[in-house]
């Protein structure tokens, strides 16, 4: 930390090496260079205080979010990791892709990994869904959405389970398939009944039919 012309005080980062030395060693020139760091320092402050805070809500939405290098291949895992897969984040980082890709069943696994690929080319969105088996052998399905930031080199990302939900919409289908077969049958029933026609009066007597 120094102290600057108008009385700031700022971070610093100092850096150089001895240039020349005398022949019993001693240094005769040295480079030195000093670059201001505050505002670096503060920009990963920020970065890290916003990160936190999207890690504390994937915990708290049952959300895994990860992020990707995609020239080296690496992973950092954050939120609902556990809960949802079985395996802690720091497990999920260190496996390489295609062993995480695995997990998703034979059928569907070309096509996440196209998916995967296409953003990776186009540097694109993505959004999609598919089963996935978890450490425990459990099939589950995810909502899985991303981006990838060509610039960065960096592809980001969130999973969600949707078990659940589409259990939820499997059975309102299912209820209501039969609710439309029951009212057919009750159609064909009516229809195949012959036509009565009745007037009654006040007291409910037929006064007339046909």
């Amino acid at each position: 930390v120094v102290r600057r012309l108008d009385g700031l005080w700022t971070r610093v980062f100092l850096y150089g090496g001895v240039m020349a030395r005398d022949s019993g060693g001693a240094p005769l020139l040295a480079v030195v260079s000093i670059r201001d760091v505050t505002e670096q320092e503060a920009f990963e402050r920020q970065l890290a205080e916003s990160e936190e805070r999207f890690r504390i809500v994937a915990d708290n939405t049952g959300q895994a979010i990860y992020e990707i290098e995609l020239e080296t291949g690496t992973s950092v895992w954050a939120g609902a990791c556990r809960e949802m897969f079985g395996y802690d984040p720091d497990a999920l980082g260190a496996m390489a892709a295609r062993q995480r890709l695995l997990h998703v069943p034979e059928a569907d696994r070309d096509r996440v990994a196209e998916t995967y690929a296409r953003a990776t080319d186009q540097g694109d969105t993505f959004h999609m869904e598919y089963p996935l088996v978890t450490r425990e052998g459990r099939e589950i399905v995810v909502q899985d959405s991303g981006i990838v930031l060509k610039e960065r080199g960096r592809m980001y990302g969130v999973i969600q389970d949707v078990t659940e939900n589409r259990r939820l919409v499997r059975e309102l289908e299912a209820r209501e398939e039969s609710l439309s077969e029951l009212t057919n049958v009750q159609q064909a029933i009516l229809d195949a009944l012959p036509a009565h026609i009745a007037l009654l009066d006040e007291q409910g007597t037929i006064q007339y039919a046909v």
